[in-house]
């Protein structure tokens, strides 16, 4: 059964739990071998404000400035719950 998720409205301020994972050196590659991909999925979070959404992922905006900014995209099917924080107008 797939869980069927709510994505918050625009402008929403979430925590987003997601599964990731990552590694940086070569010496990490060869050490998981023989280890299933899947158990190499940890759960991360992120927190900021829903941007924009499309049927595949969610960008998340953390940061903005008048010459900057710094977001995350997720796909939607790594995302294991999104909960409220606020909405962008503060409630």
């Amino acid at each position: 059964m797939i869980k069927r998720l709510r994505i918050p409205k625009i402008g929403t301020i979430c925590e987003i739990n997601w599964l990731d994972a990552s590694g940086k050196m070569k010496e990490e590659l060869e050490k998981i071998n023989d280890v299933l991909p899947s158990s190499l999925l940890i759960q991360a979070t992120t927190y900021g404000e829903i941007y924009k959404v499309d049927d595949k992922a969610i960008l998340i905006l953390q940061e903005k400035s008048d010459t900057e900014c710094d977001y995350t995209v997720i796909p939607i099917s790594w995302v294991i719950n999104i909960k409220n924080l606020k909405k962008k107008n503060g409630n």
